[in-house]
């Protein structure tokens, strides 16, 4: 028995136990509240800035909607894949050319006119339609106006391997035969044999008829040949070389000799047309 202990006194009454315990449970209380008081304010401050990041967003998808416009898309600016694979290897031997196909007709679905006095006009295509069960459809005609101060565009997509032989083709009616076929002919005095220019142009894709006019038009890149137009006569160019499945973009003009010339001329039928190239075969 350790007779030396040291001795604590002991509270005197109750009230003083209970001062104690209040004061370390106010002391509690109080750390509590403070730890509320911060995580609200966190919790406010991070709302905050959520909102304002929502709201930046949404201005932001705004913006790019009220200035989104769909892209132009040109179909035509593609890949064109050619469906004679192998051709060109197959057809070295000699020996596998025993076919000999006749000339085919390849005819410009536009013949459009461009105006050297009015060289932003862009002439409206396939103006006159009929209507049917399923909608308006254009009506087959194509006419070729040639004036001194008007000429004449159009395309040909050229069709079939080895009819790379090709020959630019003026056809014209003999007058007034039918309501689908038409020409008048006019040129230096009174003459009805017109000769008329060929120039291939500088375009090697799809021409955008809607958009054509004497500005917009492709540059000439060479001289063809010289037509005479003249009342049920057909005349044509020399041969040119026309690769399958390349554009072949040409004008008409009024010759020099022809200069003061007027030629419209109109076939009906998706068959025929005034101007319309033959191509045959080169293999």
């Amino acid at each position: 028995m350790n007779l030396f202990a040291k001795y604590e006194a002991l509270p005197q009454s109750d009230s003083q136990s209970d001062v104690s315990e209040c004061s370390e449970s106010s002391n509690k209380e109080k750390k509590h509240q403070d730890l509320l008081k911060h995580l609200s304010r966190f919790c406010y401050f991070l709302t905050g800035v959520c909102a304002l990041l929502n709201l930046f967003l949404v201005t932001l998808v705004v913006a790019r909607i009220w200035k989104f416009t769909l892209p132009e898309y040109d179909v035509h600016q593609l890949e064109h894949r050619s469906s004679y694979i192998g051709f060109d290897s197959l057809y070295q031997n000699k020996s596998f050319l025993r076919t000999t196909y006749k000339p085919i007709v390849n005819h410009a679905r536009v013949l459009s006119t461009v105006y050297s006095t009015d060289p932003k006009k862009v002439s409206p295509i396939w103006v006159n339609q009929h209507l049917t069960k399923d909608g308006y459809v254009p009506i087959a005609e194509r006419r070729l106006l040639v004036e001194s101060e008007v000429s004449t565009v159009t395309q040909y997509r050229i069709m079939d391997y080895g009819m790379e032989s090709c020959k630019l083709v003026l056809d014209i009616p003999s007058g007034n035969l039918t309501d689908k076929d038409y020409a008048a002919l006019y040129g230096p005095l009174e003459s009805q044999d017109i000769e008329l220019d060929i120039w291939a142009l500088d375009w090697g894709k799809h021409l955008d008829f809607s958009r054509l006019s004497w500005d917009s038009k492709p540059p000439r890149k060479n001289y063809v040949g010289r037509l005479v137009a003249s009342y049920g006569r057909t005349d044509e160019t020399e041969a040119f070389s026309c690769f399958s499945a390349s554009y072949q973009t040409f004008e008409v003009t009024c010759a020099a000799t022809s200069a003061n010339c007027y030629v419209n001329a109109m076939r009906g039928g998706w068959e025929r047309g005034p101007l319309y190239i033959i191509q045959s075969q080169t293999l």
